[in-house]
C-alpha cells in the first residue's frame, strides 16, 4: 500500500542544428539590413569562443574552458536559463533597431555597464538601459519581411543578457523586466504576440534569458503593393503566444498594436514597468526548425531541482509555473537570493506575509504550499518541513477567506481564480464527483485534510457576481467581479472572459463534489448547464476554435477552454428514464451490415447511438468503448451534434490550431473519455438512416472489429442523447424485429 499511495503522489505531479562557421547571409534568415549592406555580418569563430558584428565582440569563455557545447556542467544554469547557451545565436545590436545613432544614445548605457560574466561570457555590445519604469518598442524590426519568408513554420529561439538593480517593484508577473515580441504580416495585421515567461527582479547579477517564437507558415510576407488581396486571410491568423492573456484577467494589457510601428516584420519590445534599472544586453536568435516541445525534464537544474529560469534568484512561484520534477530533490525549497527557506516556520511567515498583494505569489505560490508539503513529504524530494508547518499554512489560509463573500483574494478583493486555485490546491480532499467514476482520493489538495469552509456562502456569491443579460438571463463571468465599480464601467455588465468563467465553473464543480446536500446540488447543476448552453453558444468559431470573451471576434490563446469543458458533467454516460425512447426500426443489410431507421420525434436530441456489447455484459456496464455507430441530426449546429462527435471536432480544430490535446491542457477526464471512441466508428449526419457493418464481420475493418469478434456474441442497444449528453436509457434491440 506505501508503494501504490508514493505511485499516485508521483503521478499527481505531472498535474502541476549546425551553424555556419562564417558570415551568415540573407537566406539564412540575417536581418534585411545586413543583406543590403547597411550593417556588417556577423562574423563566428571556428570553436564558436567568439562572435563579431562590426565593431562589437561577444566572448563565450565557456568554451575556452574546454568544456565542450555538450557539457552538462550544472554551473549553466547559473549562467543560462535552462542550461541553453546562445553561441550559435546570430547576434544583433541594439544601435541597428533605433532610425538614427541620436535616437538610440539616449536608451544606452556608458561602457562601464557592459558585460562581464567571470569564466562565461564578456561583451562590448552596447547595454540598452531603461532606469526607471518604462516601456520601449523599438523602432524598426528585429527581422523585417525578407529575412521571415525564409523562416516560415520555423521556431526561433532569441537570446538576451540581463541584470537588474532594485527592479520589479509590485507585483511580479506584471512589473519584473519582460520583453514582448510581437509580428505583423506583410499587410501590417498583428498575427501574434509572444511575451517571456521568465520574471525576475531585485538586484540580480548578468543572466541570459532566451523566448521562443514561432513563425506561422501561413504568415503573409508580402507588402501591399505586391499582394493587397491577401488581407482577410492574414487577419485569421491573429494568436497570442505565452501568457500575457492571464495578465490581462487581473488588469494589465500586453503591448497594443496602435504603439508598434508600421510595417510588417518581428518587433520587440522591452519593459520595466517596475522601476530601478534593467540592463540588456547581447541580443542574438537561433532557428531551431520545426516546432518541437523539448523534454521539460531538460529544463531541471541539478543543484535547486527547479525548472525556474533563473534558480538563483527567482521567486517561489517561478520554481513552480514550470512543473516539477519528481526525480531531482527541490532544493529550491530551502531557499535563495529572493525567497526564505520555505520548510521553516519562520520563512514560510516571512513569505506568506509578502505575497497579499501579488496575485501571481498568491496564484501560483501560496496556492500550491499545502501540494508542495504533502508530495515533498511523501517522496521525499526535501527534507523535512518543521514541526507545526501545515497548522501555520492551515490559519494563513482560514484567516485569508473573506467571511463576507467567501472567497480569496487579493489586498482584500475576493478573485475567482484565486479563490479556485485555493479550493482546488488546499480544500480538495477528493476530486470531481462524476456519475460514470468511482470517487477518487487527493488527500494531496488537502491541507491537513481539511474540507472547505463555507461552501454555501461560495456559491452565492459566485452566482450573484455572473453577467446577465438584458432579460436576466445568466451569461458568464469576467475580471472585474468584486472590483471597484470604477473599473470596467463600459464592460462589467455586459462582457463575460474565458478565463473568469472557467474559474468560478471549476469552483462550482469542486463545491459540489464535497456538499451532500440536494438543494445545493441543484443550485450548482442548474448554474453549470447554463453556462455551458452559453459557452457553446458564444464562445465558438465556425472552425470549433475558441475566444477569449463572448464580444471577441478574434481566436488568440487556446487557454481556459479545455480545463471548463472538463469541469462540466457534460460528457458523463448518464441516463434519464422519464425521456421518451427513440423509436427505431432494424434490418439486416446485404454484405453483412445494419440498417437502423430513426423514426418519431427527434427535437429534444442531438443524436442516436447504437452500442454493440457482449451478451454478458450488463448495461450498467456498457460505455463508450461499445458504440458502432452514431447519427447525428445534424452536424452544422453543436446542439444537433452528438456531444461526443463535438468535443472530437473540438480537440482536432485545437490540435491542429495550437499543437495541443485534451491531456497537455490538463483535461484528463476529457482525454479518457475520447479514447474509449472506437476507431471504426460509423458516423451519419442527418436523416433517418445509419447503415453500419457487424462488428467481427468481414465488413468491418482493423483491430476494433477483431476485438468484438473475440468477445463472443454481441447484443445490441440505441439509445438518443441530449446536446448535454443525457441518455434516454438504452433499448435492445434485435436484427428482426423493430425496438419497442
Amino acid at each position: 500500500m506505501p508503494h501504490t499511495r508514493q505511485f499516485f503522489y508521483a503521478l499527481a505531479l505531472t498535474v502541476c542544428a549546425g551553424f555556419s562557421l562564417l558570415a551568415q547571409n540573407a537566406a539564412d534568415g540575417s536581418t534585411g539590413a545586413s543583406a543590403a549592406g547597411a550593417a556588417p555580418e556577423p562574423v563566428f569563430a571556428p570553436d564558436g569562443s567568439t562572435v563579431q558584428l562590426g565593431e562589437w565582440t561577444a566572448r563565450n569563455l565557456w568554451l575556452r574552458r574546454g568544456t565542450g557545447v555538450s557539457s552538462k556542467d550544472s554551473d549553466f544554469w547559473r549562467h543560462f536559463m535552462h542550461g541553453l547557451r546562445d553561441d550559435k545565436g546570430i547576434p544583433v545590436a541594439w544601435p541597428q533597431l533605433f532610425n538614427s545613432p541620436d535616437e538610440a544614445q539616449k536608451w544606452l548605457a556608458g561602457e562601464a555597464a557592459r558585460l562581464q560574466c567571470p569564466n562565461i561570457k564578456t561583451s562590448n555590445f552596447p547595454v540598452l538601459l531603461l532606469d526607471g519604469p518604462h516601456t520601449l518598442v523599438l523602432p524598426k524590426p528585429v527581422l523585417p519581411l525578407s529575412s521571415l519568408s525564409a523562416l516560415k513554420g520555423r521556431n526561433l529561439r532569441f537570446y538576451l543578457w540581463l541584470k537588474g538593480e532594485n527592479c520589479g517593484t509590485g507585483s511580479l508577473w506584471d512589473n519584473a523586466p519582460t520583453v514582448v515580441f510581437s509580428l505583423k504580416d506583410g499587410l501590417d495585421n498583428l498575427i501574434s504576440t509572444t511575451e517571456s515567461l521568465f520574471k525576475t527582479r531585485g538586484t540580480f547579477p548578468w543572466f541570459c534569458y532566451y523566448i521562443e517564437v514561432p513563425i506561422p507558415g501561413a504568415l503573409n510576407t508580402t507588402p501591399p503593393a505586391e499582394e493587397a488581396e491577401n488581407a482577410d486571410q492574414s487577419a485569421l491568423l491573429t494568436f497570442n503566444q505565452g501568457n500575457g492573456f492571464l495578465s490581462s484577467l487581473f488588469g494589465n494589457e500586453l503591448v497594443p498594436p496602435e504603439t508598434l510601428p508600421s510595417g510588417g516584420g518581428l518587433y520587440l519590445t522591452l519593459k520595466n514597468r517596475g522601476g530601478g534599472k534593467a540592463f540588456f544586453s547581447t541580443l542574438s536568435w537561433e532557428n531551431l526548425g520545426a516546432p518541437k516541445d523539448p523534454p521539460r525534464s531538460s529544463w531541471t537544474d541539478a543543484v535547486s531541482g527547479s525548472r525556474a529560469p533563473n534558480p538563483d534568484y527567482d521567486e517561489l512561484p517561478m520554481h513552480i509555473f514550470f512543473g516539477l520534477d519528481p526525480d531531482k530533490p527541490w532544493n529550491f525549497l530551502h531557499g535563495n537570493h529572493a525567497t526564505p527557506d520555505i520548510t521553516s516556520i519562520e520563512g514560510l511567515k516571512k513569505y506568506l506575509s509578502s505575497t497579499s498583494h501579488d496575485w501571481f505569489h498568491c496564484l501560483y505560490g501560496v496556492a500550491n504550499l499545502g501540494y508542495i508539503h504533502e508530495t515533498g513529504t511523501i517522496l521525499k524530494q526535501c527534507r523535512e518541513f518543521e514541526a507545526g508547518w501545515t497548522e501555520v499554512l492551515l490559519d494563513h489560509l482560514l484567516r485569508w477567506q473573506d467571511l463576507r463573500t467567501g472567497l480569496w483574494g487579493i489586498g482584500g478583493t475576493p478573485n475567482l481564480l484565486i479563490s479556485q486555485a485555493v479550493v482546488e490546491k488546499c480544500f480538495s480532499p477528493a476530486g470531481l464527483r462524476r456519475s460514470d467514476q468511482p470517487l477518487r482520493e487527493t488527500s494531496w489538495l488537502a491541507v491537513r485534510n481539511t474540507a472547505l469552509p463555507n461552501p454555501e456562502l461560495l456559491v452565492e456569491s459566485i452566482l450573484s457576481c455572473r453577467v446577465q443579460d438584458a432579460a436576466g438571463r445568466p451569461r458568464g463571468w469576467n475580471r472585474f467581479a468584486f472590483q471597484d465599480q470604477k473599473l470596467g464601467q463600459e464592460q462589467r455588465y455586459s462582457l463575460s472572459d474565458l478565463g473568469s468563467t472557467c474559474a468560478a465553473v471549476q469552483l462550482l464543480a469542486q463545491i459540489g463534489a464535497q456538499q451532500g446536500s440536494p438543494a445545493l446540488q441543484k443550485t450548482i447543476q442548474s448554474a453549470l448547464y447554463d453556462t455551458w448552453e452559453f459557452v457553446l453558444q458564444n464562445f465558438f468559431s465556425q472552425e470549433y476554435l475558441w475566444r477569449q470573451t463572448d464580444i471577441s471576434w478574434a481566436v488568440t490563446t487556446p487557454a481556459y477552454m479545455l480545463k471548463l469543458l472538463n469541469a462540466l458533467p457534460w460528457l458523463e454516460q448518464r441516463s434519464d428514464h422519464t425521456l421518451p425512447k427513440p423509436k427505431c426500426s432494424v434490418q439486416e443489410q446485404p454484405g453483412e451490415k445494419i440498417r437502423v431507421t430513426w423514426e418519431g420525434q427527434k427535437n429534444r436530441y442531438a443524436s442516436l447511438r447504437v452500442y454493440a456489447a457482449p451478451a454478458a455484459l450488463g448495461q450498467g456496464e456498457i460505455s463508450e468503448k461499445h458504440v458502432v455507430a452514431i447519427l447525428n441530426r445534424n452536424s452544422s449546429s453543436q446542439f444537433t451534434t452528438d456531444p461526443l462527435l463535438l468535443m472530437g471536432k473540438i480537440l482536432a480544430a485545437a490540435g491542429n490550431r495550437w499543437g495541443i490535446t485534451a491531456a497537455s491542457e490538463g483535461a484528463d477526464y476529457i482525454a479518457a473519455k475520447m479514447a474509449l471512441l472506437p476507431r471504426n466508428l460509423t458516423v451519419g449526419d442527418g436523416g433517418n438512416e445509419l447503415i453500419f457493418p457487424i462488428p467481427g464481420s468481414g465488413a468491418a475493418e482493423g483491430a476494433d472489429a477483431q476485438a468484438a469478434a473475440d468477445t463472443g456474441p454481441l447484443k445490441y442497444y440505441v439509445t438518443a442523447v441530449t446536446p448535454y449528453n443525457v441518455m434516454a436509457g438504452l433499448t435492445e434491440i434485435t436484427l428482426s424485429e423493430g425496438a419497442p
